[in-house]
C-alpha cells in the first residue's frame, strides 16, 4: 500500500470522477473502492449510508433481541456479589422496562440511531484532526465524514453473516476474528479481549477508510493507513482496558 490511490493525476487522465448514485455507492465500495472514492471526493456524501446502517443494525438487534437478554439475565445469575432478593429486583425492574412501548423504543429504534451517529462523528472527527492537525493534509470535514460513512457499509456483509451465527447460536455473540479460536470460558481473559478486536470485518473497514482518506487528503495510501491504525489502536487499548478494569459491572452499568 506504497502509492497514492489514484488522485487528482488519475482525474485529469479520466476526464472527472465518476458519476455514481448511492445504491451504485454501496456496492461500490465494497467491490471497487477506488473508484468509488473518486465519486466520493468529487460529491460527498453521507446521510445515504447511515441510513442503511441504522436499519441493518435495528433489523439485527430485533432478530437477536431474546438473546442479548438471556444473556443479561445469564450475567445476573453468575454475579456472586448479588444477593438473591437483589437479583429478582433486577429481573423485575428488566421485565418491567421489556412491557413499556417506550423502552422498546428507546431500545430497538433511538438507541441504534444515537448510537451509530455518535459512531460515525466520532470517528470522523478524530480522523480530520489526525489528517488536518496531526499530519497537515487539507480537505472539508464533509469529505472525511463521506468516507467514514461510506466505508461503514462493510456492516451489511458483516450483519449478513454474523445474524444467521447469532440465531444458530442462539447467543449474541459471535466472533469473526482470532477470538473465535480460544477455549470455552475465556471470555474475560485478558488476550481474549485482545483478540476479539481482530475482527475480519473491522481489516476491511480499516482498508476502506485508509483508501478513502488516501484520496480525499492526496496522502499517500501508507501514510493514511498509519493514521487509521494508529488511531484503531489507541481504542483497543482504552477498550480492553475499560472491559478488564470494569467487568461484569458494564452490564448491571
Amino acid at each position: 500500500m506504497e502509492e497514492t490511490v489514484r488522485g487528482e493525476s488519475d482525474l485529469e487522465q479520466t476526464g472527472g470522477a465518476p458519476q455514481m448514485g448511492p445504491f451504485q455507492r454501496l456496492v461500490g465500495v465494497l467491490i471497487d473502492p477506488g473508484r468509488t472514492f473518486l465519486s466520493i471526493d468529487r460529491k460527498p456524501t453521507w446521510l445515504f449510508p447511515v441510513i442503511v446502517m441504522v436499519l441493518a443494525v435495528i433489523i439485527s438487534n430485533a432478530l437477536v433481541a431474546d438473546f442479548r437478554i438471556q444473556e443479561a439475565r445469564q450475567g445476573i445469575a453468575q454475579n456472586e456479589r448479588l444477593t438473591p432478593e437483589q437479583r429478582e429486583n433486577i429481573y423485575d425492574r428488566m421485565d418491567e422496562q421489556q412491557a413499556q412501548p417506550f423502552m422498546k423504543l428507546l431500545t430497538y429504534v433511538i438507541g441504534p440511531i444515537v448510537g451509530v451517529l455518535g459512531f460515525i462523528f466520532v470517528i470522523s472527527g478524530a480522523l480530520y484532526f489526525g489528517g488536518t492537525v496531526m499530519l497537515g493534509g487539507e480537505t472539508p470535514f464533509k469529505k472525511v465524514l463521506s468516507v467514514s460513512s461510506w466505508a461503514s457499509m462493510v456492516t451489511i456483509p458483516e450483519l449478513l453473516l454474523k445474524t444467521p451465527l447469532m440465531l444458530l447460536k442462539k447467543s449474541p455473540q459471535a466472533h469473526i476474528s482470532l477470538a473465535a479460536l480460544m477455549p470455552s470460558g475465556s471470555e474475560k481473559s485478558l488476550l481474549f479481549n485482545i483478540l476479539k478486536h481482530t475482527d475480519l470485518f473491522v481489516i476491511w473497514e480499516i482498508t476502506l477508510i485508509s483508501m478513502g482518506l488516501a484520496v480525499v487528503y492526496r496522502f499517500t495510501t501508507k501514510k493514511a493507513a498509519g493514521l487509521v491504525i494508529g488511531w484503531y489502536l489507541f481504542y483497543v487499548v482504552l477498550a480492553v482496558a475499560f472491559s478488564m478494569l470494569l467487568g461484569d459491572r458494564l452490564m448491571l452499568g
